[in-house]
């Protein structure tokens, strides 16, 4: 089995995620990165939506997990990433990066990121 690879980068949605409850009070953009491994042979011959991946499946799937309140970012991936694996028929991996850009810690940083493979 040929398998490829379908990314969907930079995908911003605000959320209210974090360990601390002012975290999730206040809430946050987060950028969610997504990486799905699967054969796509099939749509390559036909040309059909069908014989393949809907994205807008997927960025729906990640508004309403993102909406979920969660404390950790591991929970939004795992849940993202497990309604993905059903959207799919064959065998594939789906491998979700969530950043959470400037957070507040007692040093500055750019962003942290869980990524996850399942």
């Amino acid at each position: 089995m040929n398998k490829s690879r379908i990314g969907i980068e930079g995908i911003r949605i605000f959320a209210h995620h974090g360990y601390y409850e002012e975290e999730r009070m206040i809430g946050r953009e987060f950028v969610t990165d997504i990486y799905i491994s699967m054969n796509l042979d099939k749509a390559g011959d036909s040309d059909y939506l069908a014989d393949t991946l809907d994205y807008e499946q997927v960025l729906n799937i990640c508004k309403e997990e993102m909406a979920i309140t969660s404390k950790l970012l591991e929970h939004v991936c795992a849940r993202i990433g497990n309604r993905i694996k059903k959207l799919i028929k064959d065998e594939c991996s789906v491998l979700i990066r969530i950043s959470k850009e400037a957070p507040l810690l007692s040093v500055p940083l750019d962003r942290f990121f869980v990524e996850m493979t399942l």
